[in-house]
């Protein structure tokens, strides 16, 4: 049993990091820590039931991540090229520092916004909004992954 809440502390760990941290999958993690919980114990502490409740309140999470971003950008008056460009510049800056993923973010939507809109503080303005969007759904997953942890712990020792 030791073990069991060993790999789901370090699992929660991972996920919490993983919020963060990109190419870490967060809420994943923090979902898998429930999971390998549930499944060890027979689902007799954490029903299946209960199981599919966090499932699909982490996909949601998760999903909202990617929707971000595009949301803040489409908000701050960006189009496709826009969206496409936070995304490709979010992949390519997550690659040199997990701060690039900002910085590329911002610099990629930029880029797409000056193509498709024809003021350059129309095009600043998506820009930062695609960014906003992304701090946003990263906090969201920050108090969504506490909340599951939290959930869990409560009916664990309920």
């Amino acid at each position: 049993m030791v073990l069991l809440w060993l790999a789901v502390a370090v699992l929660f760990a991972l996920g919490l990091l993983g919020v963060v941290i990109p190419f870490l999958p967060g809420i994943g993690l923090v979902f898998g820590g429930i999971l390998l919980y549930a499944a060890t114990t027979d689902f007799t502490v954490i029903s299946s039931g209960a199981v599919g409740v966090f499932a699909v309140v982490a996909l949601l999470a998760w999903l909202a991540e990617y929707a971000g971003g595009a949301l803040g950008a489409r908000f701050g008056g960006g189009g496709p090229l826009t969206i496409i460009g936070a995304i490709i510049g979010a992949i390519v800056g997550v690659l040199f520092t997990p701060l690039g993923l900002l910085i590329g973010s911002f610099v990629g939507a930029l880029a797409g916004a000056l193509i498709e809109l024809p003021r350059h503080d129309q095009a600043l303005k998506a820009a930062t909004l695609a960014v906003i969007g992304i701090v946003a759904t990263k906090l969201l997953q920050l108090v969504v992954s506490v909340g599951m942890i939290v959930t869990f712990l409560i009916l664990v020792i309920s």
